[in-house]
């Protein structure tokens, strides 16, 4: 082996260690500050106090307690957007938080936050039904297509 390849090797094995030692620390360190944020039973305590606040929200609207008129469109709209981003927040919780919880929570959690994000897109659907669609000329009272066919009616009437 030459002077050269040997010089690199060793750097390269203390570019690794030094690596190593770094992971390893940040581990130790993780593991001494997740007593209390990473324990099981207060990640679910909290996942869990979120997902029902969520369904509550969800099913004043669905069930009628708010009423949807067309002043309240704006304020439905809020309140499922606002679920939705905390749905979207507890995957992401749901996600580091695998971490440290065992498959079968993991797997419950994901499932509750698609129940969330299921459950606003029915609710959306039932409560603000979609415009029918209608093309703008056939709206218009002065427009090509209207004018076309009153002629056409005058010229089958004469």
């Amino acid at each position: 082996m030459s002077d050269l390849e040997s010089k690199f090797l060793a750097a390269s094995r203390a570019r690794t260690d030094a690596n190593s030692r770094r992971v390893n620390e940040a581990a130790e360190e993780r593991l001494k500050n997740s007593s209390e944020e990473e324990s099981v039973s207060r990640f679910l305590k909290d996942f869990n106090a979120d997902y029902f606040i969520v369904l509550e929200k969800l099913d004043g609207i669905d069930s009628g307690k708010i009423a949807v008129t067309a002043r309240d469109r704006g304020a439905v709209l809020d309140v499922l957007g606002e679920a939705h981003k905390v749905g979207l927040n507890l995957r992401e919780r749901t996600a580091s938080a695998s971490l440290f919880l065992n498959p079968y929570d993991v797997r419950s959690c994901e499932n509750k936050v698609d129940v969330i994000l299921k459950k606003i897109i029915e609710t959306k659907k039932a409560v603000i039904p979609r415009e029918k669609f209608v093309f703008k000329s056939r709206r218009k009272e002065g427009s090509f297509y209207n004018q076309e066919k009153e002629n056409v009616e005058k010229n089958d009437n004469a």
